[in-house]
């Protein structure tokens, strides 16, 4: 057992020892809810987004095509720009920051963007002479009519990853004063943009070129918005110096083990798509739909709070690295407490999301079919996606970048190897369930090489409590939410207006009160079935 009552925090080195440590929990969960929220807002933009999308290119050629030269940077800003570069990034500035090197940070700012935006543009000037073969190592079963329709689009949207790799660069100083209300302002700016193009280009009947002028406009904006307020910050762009590239070539030595360790479900994602371009028409778009539905809660929560938790357990690796067993226990019992619900939900209503909201009007009934199964699978790695966010923070705090890079490679072997395998048996539902072994398999390695490589206590005991204490609470509120579901659409049945309850969009006016009812039954019953969540509790926690 841990004892972690604020009265007796000084005598164990699993707790938060400190009145400051107190007042900084308190900043996570507020930070994160911030983030959070914006996110959550984003995530509705982008439904309503991916609706009008549905509408405007359908399931078939053109959202295929639209969706691989989409990806294929969004793949590239996951991983190098908001990944790679944020970790190895983030860290290095924090610790020039607490150390009173602002003037420093400042330089190094210079001296990354002239290296890491020159980078980005060769690259991007490659993708616009050979596009076909970018397009080949993504996507190599698309036929000539697909190859022709996706090579005009990721020549345009390409560039994109120049804004966000800029963004990303300036989001790293930003975070290493606690700033993170912009970072989780961008997408919905983006998303603002990218809908305002999608109603343009519906209304004028356009074609899907300019929607993707429209994406491009959206990275141009988060970059000026990231920029205002990096200068309201007071930082700036310092000279050029030696001492700059000497930190510069710090961050690069980590850059360059995180590029594959980060964005885990992205890679994942990326090796699903490569294989789905083998099968029917349409099935790279229904991945996709599938997988956005996953990400909608993993960004809300998850994403946030592995936002927040960087900068922190980077500053309790370099002076409290015994509090990171803590840390690693408390943030596992808080994602797990969060995360079964919502692969509960995703489960039971993985169909209605299809066939009432996204493919309504435009998918056949076999699409809708196909795309809530790949769902359902999906929303089996919940769980472990999510812890995945966090786990790997803290091998980026400890400035550990190489082991989570070949526990991701192996996962990702396990993925190709699945995906192989899976189509052979299973079709289109073996790839999404070979992504799901895929990240199980990488939440046990994170979690064994924390302990063997790094010696942090794992906490099993208590995590195991926990989930004994746990189930009771989550089966009440889930069986709640069934039968006030059922009970619910007995009674909308019997009104004239049943087929918008039950068949339309009137759905979600039910179902998501009653998600947001069972949240509430967890939160105010948690005490009486003895769960104690540090980052939820106003004053200690006296057990796990």
């Amino acid at each position: 057992m841990i004892n972690t009552s604020d009265n007796k925090s000084s005598k164990t080195s699993h707790s938060p020892q400190s009145r400051d440590l107190h007042l900084s929990k308190k900043g996570i969960i507020s930070q994160a809810l911030h983030v959070g929220g914006l996110t959550f807002l984003s995530r509705l933009l982008g439904i309503f987004r991916e609706m009008l999308q549905t509408n405007y290119l359908g399931v078939g050629i053109l959202s295929d095509a639209f969706i691989t030269a989409f990806k294929i940077p969004n793949f590239l800003r996951k991983i190098f720009a908001e990944g790679a570069l944020s970790a190895s990034f983030v860290p290095h500035i924090v610790g020039m920051v607490k150390d009173g090197r602002k003037d420093d940070a400042s330089s190094l700012m210079s001296a990354a963007f002239v290296v890491f935006e020159g980078m980005v543009l060769l690259l991007c000037a490659i993708v616009m002479i050979w596009p076909e073969f970018v397009i080949w190592l993504f996507s190599p079963g698309f036929d000539a009519t697909q190859m022709a329709a996706t090579v005009p689009m990721i020549r345009v949207l390409f560039p994109f990853i120049f804004f966000i790799s800029s963004c990303a660069l300036l989001t790293g100083a930003l975070q290493s004063v606690n700033h993170f209300l912009v970072t989780a302002l961008g997408p919905v700016l983006l998303n603002i943009v990218y809908i305002g193009g999608l109603l343009l280009c519906i209304k004028y009947n356009l074609p899907p070129l300019y929607l993707c002028f429209a994406v491009l406009l959206g990275g141009a904006v988060k970059l000026i918005t990231r920029f205002l307020v990096y200068r309201y910050k007071n930082f700036t762009f310092g000279p050029l110096t030696r001492q700059s590239f000497s930190d510069l070539s710090i961050v690069l030595k980590r850059f360059s083990a995180c590029l594959l360790g980060v964005g885990i479900l992205e890679i994942h994602m990326i090796v699903d798509l490569r294989f789905a371009s083998y099968l029917p028409v349409g099935s790279t778009t229904l991945i996709y739909y599938a997988n956005r539905f996953l990400q909608m809660p993993l960004s809300i929560f998850a994403v946030a709070l592995s936002t927040v938790l960087l900068p922190h357990f980077s500053r309790l690796a370099t002076g409290s690295k015994n509090r990171l067993s803590f840390y690693l226990l408390e943030v596992s019992k808080l994602i797990t407490w969060i995360s079964l619900p919502v692969t509960f939900y995703l489960m039971f209503v993985s169909r209605p999301i299809f066939a009432n909201l996204m493919l309504y009007g435009k998918g056949t009934p076999e699409q809708i079919t196909i795309a809530a199964q790949l769902l359902l699978l999906f929303a089996i790695g919940f769980v472990f996606f999510a812890l995945n966010r966090s786990l790997i923070n803290i091998f980026y705090a400890l400035k550990n970048t190489w082991t989570p890079t070949w526990i991701t490679a192996i996962a990702a072997l396990i993925n190709i190897l699945g995906n192989w395998l899976g189509i052979k048996f299973f079709g289109i539902t073996g790839i999404v369930l070979a992504t799901v072994i895929g990240g199980i398999t990488t939440t046990v390695l994170f979690v064994w090489m924390l302990s063997a490589k790094h010696q942090l206590t794992i906490y099993f005991g208590p995590y195991f409590m926990f989930l004994r204490r746990y189930a009771p609470q989550a089966f009440c509120g889930m069986t709640l939410y069934i039968v006030g579901h059922h009970m619910t659409f007995h009674l909308l049945t019997k009104t004239t207006h049943s087929s918008f309850f039950m068949d339309s969009f009137g759905y979600w006016a039910v179902s998501i009160p009653l998600l947001l009812l069972m949240f509430k039954f967890l939160l105010v019953t948690r005490r009486f079935f003895g769960i104690n969540l540090y980052f939820l509790s106003n004053t200690s926690i006296s057990k796990v």
